[in-house]
């Protein structure tokens, strides 16, 4: 319940309460997108390669179907773990949006982490195409990277229209504490 104050047609100050709901600002949404495109990284393939014509589609959980290589499996939970890690932080910022500073701090943290896994994910992807075909001069030709390789990017793009947006309303809260 929020107390709302008014005049009336006689300038009588008149007090009436209203259910308001807590519209969510923009960089909450910018949030939810970049959480949202992270989560796509579960369900679709991130790159195939191309083993002496056969083709095998590799998701941040391993590799589809039933083709087994044991070198680097160590890869794929890591990829698991920093995704989730950095689903959950963007909800827990999304939640926390009554604190900008704390929003604003976990929002680089959460910047950082997704560089690590943009890191993590392309440098994989080339390790494991090196370790797939050891003995071929052009090793990075066997790994096409698929459109949910690149989501990160889009993802690290709205973490930062996120934080743009926390900064501009901290602005208009020291603007109007000013006015006071």
């Amino acid at each position: 319940m929020v107390n709302v104050w008014s005049l009336n047609k006689n300038n009588v100050l008149l007090q009436s309460q209203k259910n308001e709901k807590m519209i969510q600002r923009i960089q909450s949404l910018y949030l939810l997108l970049a959480m949202i495109i992270l989560s796509t990284l579960f369900f679709f393939p991130v790159a195939s390669f191309n083993l002496r014509g056969a083709e095998v589609m590799m998701e941040i959980t391993g590799f589809a179907g039933d083709f087994e290589f044991t070198q680097i499996t160590y890869w794929f939970p890591l990829l698991v773990v920093v995704n989730a890690v950095l689903i959950l932080m963007l909800a827990f910022i999304i939640i926390s949006f009554k604190d900008r500073k704390r929003q604003l701090k976990w929002c680089n943290l959460a910047l950082l982490i997704n560089v690590l896994f943009l890191i993590f994910l392309f440098f994989g992807m080339d390790l494991l195409s090196k370790k797939l075909e050891p003995d071929s001069v052009q090793a990075g030709n066997i790994v096409r990277y698929l459109w949910p390789t690149y989501m990160p990017v889009l993802s690290l793009l709205m973490i930062l229209l996120a934080m743009r947006g926390v900064k501009n309303d901290e602005k208009r809260v020291r603007s109007s504490d000013r006015l006071r």
